[in-house]
C-alpha cells in the first residue's frame, strides 16, 4: 500500500519542524542515510546497517538508490527488511545502476512508532551480490517531552 501525502500535511510538518511548544517540547523530522557495500567475490548474502532506525522514532519509511550494480548474475534481485521480515520495505526489486525504492514497494503500513532500535537488512536474493553498493534512507519522526 502506497502512503500518500497531501500538500497540507507537508505545511503542517514544516510549520512543527519549525516550532518549538512553550515548554521545551518538540517535534524534528530526520532522513538518515548509510551504504550498504556488498564485497567482490564471493560477495554477501546480504548485509546489516545497524541501528539505523533509532528507538523512539516514528518511522516514516525506508528508502534506496542502487549506486553500483550487481555484478553477479546468480544474483537476481534484493529485497529490504529489519532482520525479522524480510521483505518490510520492498521484495525482489532490482540491483540495477540507479534502481530506486520508495513506501510503494513496502508491505507494511507506515508511519509507525519504533520503540527500541531497528536495523535495516538488505539481503541477495537467487545467490550472493557482487559489489552492489545500495544507499539506504530512513525518514522519521521524534519526539520530546517538555522540559519544563
Amino acid at each position: 500500500m502506497e502512503a500518500t501525502v497531501t500538500q497540507a500535511q507537508l505545511a503542517l510538518i514544516a510549520r512543527l519542524e519549525s516550532e518549538q511548544g512553550g515548554f521545551g517540547e518538540k517535534i524534528e523530522a530526520h532522513s538518515v542515510a548509510r551504504l550498504a557495500t556488498f564485497d567482490p567475490t564471493p560477495g554477501n548474502a546480504s548485509i546489516t546497517l545497524a541501528g539505523l532506525i533509532p528507538a523512539g522514532a516514528i518511522l516514516l519509511g525506508v528508502t534506496s538508490r542502487v549506486i553500483v550494480a550487481n555484478t553477479n548474475g546468480a544474483c537476481t534481485s534484493m529485497s529490504i527488511g529489519d532482520g525479522t521480515t524480510a521483505d518490510l520495505w520492498g521484495a525482489a526489486l532490482s540491483t540495477a545502476l540507479a534502481a530506486t525504492t520508495t513506501n510503494a514497494n513496502a508491505t507494511s503500513n507506515w508511519p509507525t512508532p519504533v520503540p527500541a532500535a531497528t536495523d535495516v537488512v538488505i539481503t541477495a536474493n537467487g545467490g550472493n551480490a557482487f559489489s552492489l553498493q545500495v544507499r539506504v534512507t530512513a525518514h522519521y519522526y521524534t519526539i520530546s517531552a517538555p522540559t519544563a
